[in-house]
């Protein structure tokens, strides 16, 4: 794509990108990735649009095969998703639970526009010279005027589990733990609500507001739609540097500055939480393995804190170098999905998952992300997040944790209300 740069004052970046949000309406394949100012030292851009498919691949079977060649075919920027339900090709699963969805398995397109920001410069790219002009005039024609806002208060999610039932799940699980089974399962939950909503990215901005994530998205694919308030990065290739970054590990913020850093030491030092987090460790460096250089997979951060504007997480970093004998698609295959949304070991984790939680994730556990012309990528982990389907008016968001043998089950559901807050929140 030919590529133009355009200056702008920072005071007007804020209305732009409202105004990009606004015409997701007028689309069908649209994608909005903000990193919310977040300081990551791995990442590119500060914001970044992408819209109107000049090429579209939606797959339902060998859809890794399927990317592959899409990818070799047109050496362009992609956007797109992949789907929880694309563990069935990974591994030898069904999903049988309803699904209110119809988020393909994989879907990527090849965007005429592309709209990003670096630093205090906005980039423009598009398939050609005209449409850069006229996208050049548009901008310096956009006015970041207030818009009427959607009323979403009436909106009543009502929880697929009672406090009572998701207990009785637990004391299920921890069986399977006891048994040796598992070692940890990421179980979730489902909130639900039929609820006509005009504007969805609407929703999008209050939960961006409130949550500041730093891969946060917005995502349109037909009458499927994702808010989504991701802190969590599932797979990130620059060159042959690979690299994820798994959470687990939870604790509330605080206004009481003092009270929120001992939330933050505690966290640091929970024997359950680092217990939890170094098992997912261990199997995304198994995992990476499969497609490493010998020796290069590498733990580059530990229990990291980060603190984000709703929760502290513990984060760390897992590092490898591709094999030259293996491609993009072949790492997807083998990290996916990610082992922070799954347990380990990973299969007999999703099998239990499958027969404990009633419902498909459809696009939640997933991800949703970029690959760019030379085959770098970088993709988040959906979670603290809305589906929405326009045409039924079905509305969701769930939420999860790791369930480890030293779980206490009432402490898990908090953590579950704990991580839907904001969600919640942008309801109101």
């Amino acid at each position: 794509m030919p590529r133009h740069s355009f200056s702008f004052p920072s005071s007007r970046l804020p209305g732009i990108k409202r105004m990009l949000l606004k015409h997701s309406e007028s689309e069908q394949d649209f994608v909005m990735l903000d990193s919310n100012g977040y300081h990551d030292p791995f990442g590119r851009f500060e914001w970044l649009f992408a819209w109107e498919a000049m090429h579209l691949l939606t797959s339902a079977e060998n859809s890794f095969e399927a990317l592959r060649a899409f990818r070799m075919r047109h050496k362009d920027w992609l956007f797109g998703h992949l789907s929880y339900a694309l563990k069935d090709q990974v591994e030898q699963l069904s999903s049988r639970n309803p699904n209110a969805y119809n988020f393909a398995p994989l879907r990527f397109f090849v965007p005429r526009h592309i709209v990003y920001q670096e630093g205090e410069t906005l980039f423009v790219e598009s398939h050609s010279i005209q449409d850069l002009e006229a996208f050049q005039a548009t901008l310096a024609r956009m006015d970041a005027k207030e818009y009427a806002d959607e009323n979403l208060a009436g909106v009543s999610m009502q929880a697929g589990t009672s406090h009572e039932a998701y207990l009785e799940k637990i004391a299920g699980l921890k069986k399977h733990l006891q048994y040796g089974n598992i070692y940890e399962v990421n179980y979730c939950q489902s909130f639900d609500a039929k609820q006509r909503i005009r504007h969805p990215h609407m929703l999008f901005e209050r939960l961006n507001v409130l949550s500041k994530a730093p891969f946060a998205a917005f995502y349109k694919a037909g009458n499927n739609y994702l808010m989504c308030a991701s802190p969590e990065r599932y797979l990130q290739k620059s060159g042959n540097t690979v690299r994820v970054q798994p959470i687990k590990g939870t604790a509330a913020r605080y206004a009481d500055r003092v009270q929120d850093e001992h939330a933050r030491k505690s966290l640091y030092s929970s024997e359950k939480e680092r217990a939890e987090n170094v098992m997912i460790v261990d199997l995304m460096r198994n995992d990476l393995s499969r497609t490493a250089k010998k020796g290069s997979v590498q733990v580059a951060e530990l229990f990291g804190i980060r603190s984000f504007e709703a929760v502290h997480q513990m984060v760390s970093t897992i590092e490898s170098e591709l094999d030259t004998r293996f491609d993009l698609e072949d790492l997807l295959q083998t990290t996916f999905p990610m082992g922070s949304m799954t347990g380990a070991p990973k299969t007999k984790a999703m099998k239990i998952i499958e027969a404990f939680e009633g419902f498909d994730r459809s696009l939640f556990s997933g991800a949703v992300g970029y690959i760019t012309p030379e085959g770098d990528c970088d993709f988040n982990v959906v979670i603290r997040s809305f589906l929405y389907n326009k045409r039924n008016g079905h509305l969701s968001l769930r939420v999860g944790s790791a369930i480890t043998i030293l779980s206490d089950a009432e402490a898990e559901y908090q953590e579950c209300l704990l991580k839907a807050e904001k969600l919640f929140a942008a309801l109101t």
